[in-house]
């Protein structure tokens, strides 16, 4: 969560560019384009899958479209984690219970078991010979 924090961070809205098309990517031939702006060289720091690429692999526009996916991601593996936590409390609740009833059926083992004992010590086996 952390990560998309940051990178949402950096990406501070920005003016479409003239000749640009609604997902801010310009129209114009290749040799023309200008470098990524300084907020696209944040942006790549922190998550450079984000960076839109030529064909020489420099960077030249940010997704923002992928934007979407990654806080997405990062709030259902934050949910994940905040559910194992909620469920590793029930169970805690679970072994306590457990434990209980095991020391609970102890006891009435120990009970019977002295009950059969006094029972058996009473009587003796004679044997002839």
């Amino acid at each position: 969560m952390e990560l998309a924090v940051r990178t949402s961070l950096l990406l501070a809205p920005r003016r479409r560019a003239a000749g640009a098309d609604a997902a801010g990517v310009r129209n114009e031939p290749r040799d023309r384009i200008r470098p990524a702006p300084s907020g696209a060289e944040q942006v790549e720091k922190v998550d450079p899958n984000l960076m839109a690429r030529d064909e020489d692999g420099k960077p030249y526009a940010v997704r923002y479209e992928a934007m979407n996916a990654m806080l997405l991601n990062e709030f259902l593996k934050e949910h994940c984690q905040v559910t194992a936590q909620h469920d590793g409390s029930s169970t805690a609740q679970q072994i306590e219970q457990l434990t209980v009833a095991l020391t609970t059926q102890a006891l009435q083992i120990e009970q019977r078991s002295a009950k059969v004992e006094a029972s058996y010590s009473g009587t003796r086996l004679i044997v002839e010979k």
